[in-house]
């Protein structure tokens, strides 16, 4: 975000700037823990590459894995106990009836869809 907030104005550029920064969060957050469900539909089968960005020596970069058995198992088990870490923020916001998070304007820009290979 760009715009620049003069604190000797009224304070009704700091509630701007406060809801704005809490509805780029909340949608962040919802855009996030939904690509994160969805990575525990992987199917059976499925080879992951996890890519070091710098390894240390070349030989660190782990071989692909494919999932199947335990390991997707596993894998999704991984998933679901990160999500439980993140999926409550530690604040709450009540949006007004008829109000959705999807259609607030943010300069927030939407994440990468990354899918897994």
């Amino acid at each position: 975000m760009s715009k620049v907030y003069d604190s000797d104005e009224n304070h009704d550029d700091s509630r701007v700037a406060l809801e704005e920064l809490v509805k780029t969060i909340l949608k962040w957050h919802k855009t996030t823990m939904d690509e994160t469900r969805d990575i525990l539909s992987v199917q059976e089968g499925t080879e992951i590459n996890v890519h070091i960005e710098r390894p240390i020596q070349a030989q660190e970069q782990p071989a692909p894995l494919v999932l199947t058995g335990d390991l997707l198992r596993a894998f999704k088990m991984g998933i679901v106990m990160s999500m439980a870490k993140f999926e409550d923020l530690p604040f709450q916001v009540s949006l007004s009836e008829g109000e959705s998070i999807e259609d607030w304007e943010t300069d927030f820009p939407m994440p990468r869809n990354h899918s897994v290979h």
